[in-house]
């Protein structure tokens, strides 16, 4: 409920690489930390190293997306999710990083929307969207806030 109110937020912001301003213009790892920030109440951004944007073309775990949510990961308690027999359970908030073509590295990431199987994403043309959650196979990783505590104030708040 609260992950989907904060990313409704965002929805129709255009995509602009290496920006974080809600109706202006965000890439997807600024618009996955913009929401974990907003649901946690971060005051102060967190940063982000800039990274090229084909860096997960030629590099499967220095990618930009898997690179830079291991940096979040010390702001918001990021843990990775497990693959249980072969599935992955994902919930409202988690983080999808994407796979580049059949063998790439991870190049795009997502934000789990409350209506599952659907996820929040910044994409190249057509800015914030909520989309289909994407094939298995194109999910490289996953990650989870482990302390989801403060998104509870945030539902006390209200839209």
């Amino acid at each position: 409920m609260v992950v989907d109110w904060v990313c409704n937020s965002w929805l129709d912001t255009p995509w602009m690489a290496g920006q974080r301003r809600q109706g202006v213009g965000v890439d997807c790892v600024n618009f996955a930390t913009a929401v974990l920030d907003e649901l946690a109440s971060v005051p102060t951004p967190t940063k982000l190293s800039r990274r090229p944007q084909d860096l997960g073309l030629h590099s499967s775990w220095q990618a930009g997306a898997s690179a830079a949510f291991w940096e979040v990961s010390h702001v918001h308690d990021l843990r990775s999710v497990t693959v249980v027999d072969g599935v992955l359970e994902v919930q409202p908030g988690d983080l999808l990083v994407h796979r580049l073509g059949s063998d790439g590295g991870a190049g795009h990431v997502s934000v789990v929307a409350w209506k599952s199987p659907a996820v929040y994403q910044a994409l190249t043309g057509s800015g914030v969207r909520l989309c289909a959650i994407p094939a298995p196979d194109k999910i490289m990783h996953a990650w989870r806030v482990q302390d989801r505590s403060k998104w509870n104030a945030r539902l006390e708040v209200g839209p």
